[in-house]
């Protein structure tokens, strides 16, 4: 726990000091100005004043005045916000990039799963620090059979292949890439979404990152069909970790996510939530290119019709 948290901290601190080139500049901006601001403000009382001389008790503690200038500089020139949104052009959705766990939010989340939709632990094939590992352990810890039945649930309507996956004895169905379950449980709305198969031994088949816009293109698919326009839609780094797509970077899941969700917007007219937060986890942000994201997302909500669709594909 006290690892994690230190983990955080410095996660936070990363963020504060992402840019820190804006971050010296506005310092040094701030600094002269209240220098030179309190500097003005006492030789105008000399001169339309008569008595104390202001300015040679300024000279007298002009360190400590630099000093104060200095703390006040860093306190108002750091970005304290651990998320950074943009207001889509024309329509009225936010889209954000916010740190923290995205099985810790309140709203409508995104769980990446398998095409077999397995939430056995066994033989670790639901690893405990993937998404779907750390979900199961916080609403569904020893009631795997629950879980199991609003997964069948949900999905009693989906087509699946003809030949099954036979996962330590027991036969499992399996799904398209993009195939979605909607799970909603005790006030808690969650997606499901198949980004990846498995095979026989209950590990990752090779996956390319065409299988990240297929799960995209389902997952808005099924929110559109099946879903209600969220919120808040709160989406973790699909296809990055655990799901072995060694073509799909972090900074690639981001923009994929962000294109996709755009395309949607612009070729269907239909609003899939009022706020996307796509999360990142903090462990992750040493491989994340924050400025870089920033970026492109405020490129992309001010000219959302430049959105590319051939790689994203468009909402049936």
């Amino acid at each position: 726990m006290a690892q994690m948290y230190m983990k955080n901290l410095v996660c936070r601190i990363k963020i504060y000091l992402s840019n820190p080139k804006k971050l010296v500049s506005s310092i040094i901006k701030i600094f002269f100005s209240i220098i030179g601001g309190v500097y003005t403000l006492f030789e105008i009382h000399d001169s339309v004043f008569s008595g104390k001389d202001w300015i040679d008790w300024f000279s007298g503690y002009f360190y400590l005045f630099c000093i104060g200038s200095l703390i006040i500089s860093i306190v108002f020139s750091i970005e304290w916000k651990t998320s950074f949104s943009c207001l889509v052009k024309d329509y009225d959705i936010t889209i954000s990039l916010k740190m923290g766990d995205v099985t810790r939010k309140k709203s409508a989340v995104v769980i990446p799963t398998n095409s077999s939709f397995v939430i056995t632990k066994e033989n670790r094939c639901i690893a405990d620090d993937s998404v779907q590992g750390a979900y199961q352990n916080r609403y569904f810890r020893k009631k795997e059979g629950e879980l199991s039945r609003l997964l069948e649930k949900a999905l009693r309507l989906e087509e699946c292949h003809d030949e099954h996956l036979l996962l330590f004895g027991i036969p499992y169905p399996i799904y398209d890439i993009g195939t979605t379950a909607v799970i909603e449980y005790k006030t808690k709305v969650s997606y499901w979404v198949a980004i990846n198969d498995f095979n026989e031994f209950g590990q990752n088949k090779k996956a390319k990152i065409d299988d990240l816009y297929k799960a995209l293109n389902g997952l808005w698919n099924s929110i559109k069909d099946k879903g209600h326009v969220e919120k808040e839609l709160c989406i973790p780094l699909i296809a990055s970790g655990h799901a072995g797509i060694a073509e799909a970077t972090r900074g690639q899941v981001i923009e994929a996510i962000i294109d996709s969700f755009l395309v949607t917007i612009v070729n269907n007219k239909f609003k899939i939530a009022d706020h996307l937060s796509i999360v990142l986890f903090p462990p992750d942000l040493d491989k994340i290119d924050l400025n870089r994201e920033k970026e492109y997302l405020k490129y992309k909500c001010s000219f959302i019709n430049k959105v590319d669709t051939k790689c994203t594909g468009v909402l049936i």
